[in-house]
C-alpha cells in the first residue's frame, strides 16, 4: 500500500503556479509535480493509502492507465511515495488527561451540545465517530436518538460504555472498539441519520480529519441525505510575533547545547531541528511538561490581518488535499515568529 513519504514536504514553487515536493533532508532537492502526480497524491490522501491497482481504478475516469502508471512509477522511484503496511503518522499516544482537556474546552462543548439539541430528533440513528469518553453520544441518546453507535480505536471506549449505562442510556448507546471503516463494523452499523465527529488535534488538519470525514460521508451518505456535525470548516492564518514562544525556544537550544558540552557531543543537528520545530506547542510538551499551558492570545502580537486559506462544507468537499496560494502579509513592523492558524467550525444549527 502506497502512502506519501514523511521524507518529503509539499510547497508551491517561487512563481506560485506549480506544486512541488521538497526533500526534508535537502531543501535543494525539488520535484515539480505534474497534474497526473497531483491526482495520485490526492487519491492516496483521500483513501488513506492505496495499492497500485486501487489508484489506477480510482483515477480511471480522469487518467489513462498508462499515464497513471508512468506518474506513479516516477513518484515511487523518487521516494515521494513509500510502500508500507502500517501507517503511524498523526496517530497520537492518547492519555486519559487528553480527554479531560477536550471535555474542559467549554467553548467547543457549548457549541457541540447546542447543535445536538437542535438537530437530534426522536427516532434518529446517530454515529459518534471517534467517541472518546462518549459524552456526545450519551447526550444524543438523552435527546431522543433511537440508536447511537459510538466507535473509537482506543480503550477509552470502555469508559464511554460505562458513562452511557450510568446515565440510563446503555441500551441505546452501543460502543464498538476498532477502525470505523472495518467491514465488520460497517455491516453492523448500517444506515445512520447523523454523523457526529469531534474535531481535535494540535491543528485542524491533524489525525487525518479531512480524508476520514470524506470517507465517512461517502460511506454512510452516498446520496448526501444525512447530517454531518460539524458541517463546515473555515481556516484562517495570520503572521504573529510571540516573545513567550521565542524565549521557550532559546531555553531549549541552550539546554541542548549544555547537554552536548556535558557529554562531548556536537548538537548542531539537534539544534537545527529545534530551530525549525521548537516554537510549536507540541504533544511532547503535554506529555512531559507538568506545568505546560497553552500560549494565550494575550501572548501574541499580530503583524497582519488574518485571511481565509481554506473554506469547505463537508457534504460538498471533493478531496482531502488542502492547496492555497493565499499570501500571508506582515503589515506591521516586528519579528516574524510564526503563522497562527485559526479554525472556525459551523454546525447544522448555525452554531459556531
Amino acid at each position: 500500500m502506497y502512502r506519501f513519504s514523511d521524507k518529503w514536504n509539499l510547497s508551491w514553487n517561487d512563481s506560485g503556479d506549480k506544486l512541488t515536493a521538497i526533500s526534508a533532508a535537502c531543501a535543494n532537492t525539488i520535484i515539480t509535480l505534474s497534474d497526473e502526480e497531483l491526482s495520485i497524491l490526492e487519491c492516496i490522501e483521500r483513501l488513506g493509502g492505496a495499492t497500485r491497482e486501487v489508484i489506477t481504478e480510482d483515477l480511471a475516469s480522469e487518467l489513462q492507465p498508462a499515464a497513471t502508471e508512468k506518474a506513479l512509477n516516477h513518484l515511487i522511484n523518487e521516494g515521494v511515495l513509500k510502500d508500507t503496511e502500517y501507517w503511524f503518522v498523526n496517530e497520537l499516544p492518547y492519555t486519559p488527561m487528553i480527554y479531560y482537556q477536550m471535555l474542559a474546552d467549554s467553548m467547543k462543548m457549548d457549541a457541540y451540545v447546542s447543535a445536538l439539541r437542535r438537530v437530534v430528533k426522536p427516532g434518529m440513528t446517530v454515529l459518534d465517530a471517534g467517541t472518546g469518553l462518549g459524552v456526545m453520544g450519551t447526550i444524543a441518546a438523552q435527546l431522543g436518538a433511537k440508536k447511537v453507535w459510538a466507535v473509537d480505536n482506543h480503550p477509552v471506549i470502555y469508559q464511554a460504555q460505562q458513562l452511557a449505562r450510568e446515565n440510563g442510556v446503555g441500551d441505546i448507546v452501543e460502543c464498538l472498539q476498532g477502525d470505523l471503516l472495518d467491514t465488520s463494523i460497517l455491516d453492523k452499523i448500517g444506515k445512520v441519520d447523523l454523523i457526529l465527529s469531534e474535531f481535535v488535534g494540535e491543528d485542524i488538519f491533524d489525525e487525518g480529519i479531512l480524508p476520514k470525514t470524506i470517507k465517512l460521508r461517502n460511506t454512510f451518505f452516498p446520496q448526501q441525505d444525512g447530517l454531518l456535525l460539524p458541517y463546515r470548516l473555515q481556516a484562517f492564518w495570520a503572521p504573529i510575533e510571540c516573545d513567550l514562544a521565542t524565549n521557550r525556544l532559546c531555553n531549549k537550544l541552550q539546554t541542548t547545547e549544555s547537554i552536548g558540552i556535558k557529554y562531548g557531543v556536537n548538537m548542531k543537528a539537534v539544534c537545527d531541528m529545534l530551530s525549525t520545530e521548537g516554537r510549536r506547542n507540541d504533544f511532547g510538551d503535554r506529555l512531559y511538561g507538568p506545568s505546560f499551558s497553552e500560549i494565550s492570545v494575550d501572548d501574541l502580537r499580530f503583524l497582519g490581518e488574518s485571511k481565509v486559506f481554506f473554506d469547505c462544507k463537508f457534504n460538498e468537499l471533493a478531496n482531502a488535499t488542502v492547496l492555497s496560494q493565499e499570501e500571508v502579509k506582515a503589515t506591521h513592523a516586528g519579528r516574524l515568529d510564526g503563522i497562527l492558524i485559526i479554525s472556525y467550525l459551523t454546525y447544522p444549527s448555525g452554531t459556531t
